[in-house]
């Protein structure tokens, strides 16, 4: 056992928070109907966290439909079951590919569904939810802790799609954040076993494996945690450190194997943008579309109310991150997660595109736990303070997620019909490989369920995620692979159809 060393009280952090209550408040006495209230407003927020999706997911708009980068997740996992696994994602420098790794037996058993993509990613996601909840617990009464799980799970209507979209890296790094950030805070906060700082570490290693913009809320954490635990940093530094290195090792192992390309020979992002330019993006258009504030690309309410409501979150957020941070030593880690965040994510070179906010969840739970003071300190002493958390949850998920989808998903529709005509069309020729973009042909490569291999040519844009299949089309005879919205230079279409408004080229 690692003892915590006396110290200074911490200064006062601000003038703001000068008035504000700072003690923490003990759990009330554990009463049925007090747990009953918490369960049933828990239950009433994950119903409606997963209706939501459910409509979402079965909605006709065409940003429910499988998109190339959900098809090049299940290509992956294909690769997976043909003995070919990704430590990085494929032609990338970057990405972790957990998310492969447990799709590919499922794949195996049930097939190519949409739903499934769905479900994998939304229970990933689910994970997340009870983390973070689990972490608030720290901080607060557990009439109040899961409304930061609460809040997570209705975040937006960019954050829910994003919740069920099979993205390799990032809910499962959300998922390995969460974990990594609670460590710490009861870290920060108690005597924990040795075992504790390793299990951090590990943690903190796969988030960022996942996605290297994890290091944004990790990365501030960990240095807090390292000046409150100062005076014994000898006899655990190395274990947390050995940790994160385990459990980074697939991105140290890959580059290791391929000359530290990720390191030395990174290429540039598509789109050369200056950080003032990105400070913008954070503020106009990423955090304000990841609180439900904005859509794509509009705002949801008139711009004014939108501006001054996120302003009016800001705010709370982060004087609500320096109540925490005088409370107790665990709030100082999280202070730290979240109030480095805006700066921190500005300076990643990929934040040029921000349309479905996936670049905010890396902060999303330390301000959620900064936001949740305010209804801690208001609720604290009724007895009914989960059921009014869970109201609170629920009209923030209506006027978030709800406006959201009125907006947008409105209406019901067969959002991948395209795909499947494709995949009919090019069964009847008797295809096995294509060739063309990576946004056309990683969805034919999954719905027809690995019966057709893909490949992008390196002349297109896109990258070619697989090598195994690439090598699978190019071991194909002529007659077997088509083109799809593309035609090699020198070649001529003998026989050209158009399947769903692509164009199909079948023999050359």
């Amino acid at each position: 056992m690692l003892g915590v060393a006396t110290r200074r009280p911490l200064p006062s952090l601000t003038v703001l928070t000068k008035d504000v209550p700072t003690g923490i408040a003990l759990d009330r006495p554990s009463t049925g109907a007090g747990r009953g209230q918490r369960w049933l407003a828990i239950v009433l927020v994950a119903a409606a966290g997963l209706v939501a999706r459910w409509w979402i997911a079965s909605s006709g708009q065409r940003f429910v439909s499988v998109s190339g980068d959900e098809g090049m997740s299940a290509v992956s996992a294909f690769d997976v079951l043909h003995g070919h696994p990704h430590l990085l994602i494929g032609a990338s420098n970057y990405g972790g590919t957990l998310e492969a790794l447990v799709l590919a037996p499922l794949l195996k058993v049930f097939g190519a569904h949409v739903w499934l993509l769905r479900i994998v990613a939304t229970a990933i996601f689910a994970g997340a939810v009870i983390a973070s909840a689990r972490a608030a617990r720290v901080l607060f009464d557990r009439r109040i802790s899961w409304m930061v799980g609460g809040l997570l799970w209705l975040m937006s209507g960019a954050i829910v799609l994003l919740s069920m979209t099979m993205y390799l890296g990032y809910n499962s790094g959300l998922l390995f954040s969460v974990i990594s950030l609670g460590l710490m805070m009861r870290l920060a906060k108690e005597d924990r076993p040795i075992w504790t700082f390793f299990a951090a570490g590990v943690a903190a290693g796969l988030a960022v494996w996942g996605h290297p913009l994890f290091v944004v809320p990790l990365m501030p954490a960990m240095l807090a945690l390292m000046v409150i635990r100062r005076a014994e940093i000898r006899r655990w530094f190395l274990v947390l450190a050995g940790g994160s290195v385990l459990g980074l090792s697939p991105f140290l192992v890959w580059n290791a194997m391929n000359g530290w390309s990720s390191i030395l020979h990174n290429p540039p992002p598509l789109e050369a943008t200056t950080y003032r330019q990105r400070l913008e993006i954070v503020f106009a258009q990423l955090f304000p579309r990841a609180f439900g504030l904005r859509g794509q690309p509009d705002w949801l309410y008139p711009r004014k109310l939108g501006v001054a409501a996120f302003i009016v979150l800001l705010v709370l957020i982060h004087v609500g991150l320096l109540v925490l941070a005088r409370r107790s030593r665990a709030g100082v880690v999280v202070a730290a997660s979240g109030f480095l965040a805006i700066p921190l994510v500005a300076a990643f070179p990929a934040l040029f595109w921000s349309n479905d906010a996936r670049y905010a969840i890396v902060v999303l739970v330390p301000w959620l736990m900064g936001l949740c003071v305010w209804v801690d300190l208001l609720l604290r002493r009724r007895r009914s303070a989960a059921l009014w958390a869970g109201a609170l949850v629920l009209i923030f998920g209506l006027l978030s997620t709800g406006k959201w989808m009125h907006r947008y998903a409105r209406v019901r529709a067969d959002a991948n019909g395209q795909s499947v005509a494709m995949v009919k069309a090019l069964d009847a020729r008797g295809v096995r490989g294509v060739i063309g973009a990576y946004w056309d042909v990683y969805r034919i490569g999954f719905f027809s369920n690995d019966r057709i291999v893909v490949h992008v040519p390196p002349e297109i844009a896109g990258p070619d995620r697989s090598t195994r299949s690439t090598d699978a089309v190019m071991a194909l005879p002529k007659n077997k692979v088509a083109y799809v919205n593309y035609l090699p230079q020198g070649a001529v279409c003998l026989d050209k159809e158009t399947v769903a408004g692509i164009e199909i080229c079948f023999a050359t």
